[in-house]
């Protein structure tokens, strides 16, 4: 059991799902893992450095034989050499969290209001040499509990959308 994101049997068990049904569609090609372990690994790639890594290792290269890339969250503990499980792991990509232009308010140059920097990475986001992937993952609107939307900060809001990314690149 992970306590934050609830059983790693049950995330395997949700990749292998996905590449059991992927012949029902057509276009089926990124799954989104805005889930983290507990534990921080400073091995990159862990694939062996636990038990439950090996088995979400093997799911989610299952996945990639099939055609499809997992795409996963780094973890927000602003970690600068270590990750959760799965992004930490080589078959998955890992998506750190930057601040994006667009929703940028400090001049290009960044720190006119004290916050980060236009396009810069995350101090909250775990990252290792690992990482492959940015996205914007800082105040990004998402629906929230109870209806309507909200804006959300963590790389649980960057790894999302890269996933959309490659869906809709993949639809076109």
């Amino acid at each position: 059991f992970d306590g934050s994101s609830g059983w790693i049997s049950d995330w395997t068990a949700g990749v292998d799902y996905v590449v059991s049904v992927a012949g029902d569609y057509d276009r089926l090609c990124a799954i989104n893992m805005s889930l983290v372990s507990d534990q921080l690994f400073t091995q990159c790639p862990a694939d062996n450095a636990a038990t439950y890594n090996q088995a979400l290792q093997a799911a989610i290269l299952t996945a990639r034989n099939a055609g499809i890339v997992t795409f996963a969250a780094t973890g927000n503990d602003g970690s600068c050499n270590s990750m959760a499980s799965p992004a930490a792991l080589s078959a998955a990509v890992p998506v750190i969290a930057s601040f994006d232009t667009s929703s940028c308010i400090a001049a290009a140059t960044g720190g006119g209001d004290g916050g980060p920097a236009c396009d810069e990475i995350m101090s909250f986001s775990n990252r290792h040499g690992c990482n492959e992937l940015a996205a914007p993952g800082n105040w990004v609107n998402g629906p929230q509990m109870g209806g309507g939307v909200a804006p959300f900060t963590g790389t649980s809001f960057a790894a999302p959308h890269v996933a959309g990314a490659v869906a809709v690149l993949k639809g076109a």
